[in-house]
């Protein structure tokens, strides 16, 4: 409340909490490695290439997805707050596009993990991150274009965490160092 919602400090909270997020899914993974072995690509070194691409894409959709919500009608508390200054029609285009890329490359990544015969928790990885992008792009298109109520932007904001996770989840799992 000191900030009064400003939409820049919102955001920083949020890409913050996505920096935790991440923290803390890679703590997970190398607590079950033993750090005596050395690495070991789990798929192919352009399937890993895409992995890390899908990864830093993921990131742009969320940073994007905090400017559409910082230039929309809940950044702040108040009428009286200044908003990011987008054009919220034109940033969510922009966010939508980099969206859809990202699915596309989830579904390639899921596409090749099975031509592959890759380990099935990389593949199910895949598959969930197709799961929740149809999810969230239904969730992110419906808020869209019913005035944006506040539940459904909440929704996507958590849609967008458990996407980041799963993300990660997937790029966690390109490799190891054996168990």
């Amino acid at each position: 409340m000191l900030t009064g919602l400003n939409p820049f400090s919102v955001a920083s909270h949020f890409l913050l909490s996505v920096g935790l997020i991440a923290v803390a899914q890679n703590l997970l993974t190398r607590a079950q490695e033993f750090e005596d072995r050395p690495i070991v690509n789990r798929v192919h070194v352009l399937v890993v290439r895409a992995i890390q691409f899908q990864l830093w894409l993921g990131l742009l959709v969320i940073v994007l997805g905090t400017l559409v919500t910082g230039s929309g009608p809940h950044a702040g508390d108040s009428a009286e707050v200044a908003r990011m200054p987008f054009d919220p029609r034109i940033i969510s285009w922009i966010h939508a596009d980099v969206v859809v890329l990202f699915c596309g490359l989830a579904i390639g990544l899921y596409v090749a993990l099975v031509a592959l015969d890759a380990p099935r928790d990389i593949t199910r990885y895949a598959r969930l991150l197709i799961l929740i992008c149809i999810l969230q792009g239904v969730l992110g298109y419906t808020q869209y274009f019913t005035g944006l109520p506040w539940a459904l932007v909440l929704f996507h904001v958590v849609g967008a965490c458990l996407l980041w996770i799963v993300t990660l989840r997937l790029y966690l799992s390109r490799n190891t160092r054996g168990s």
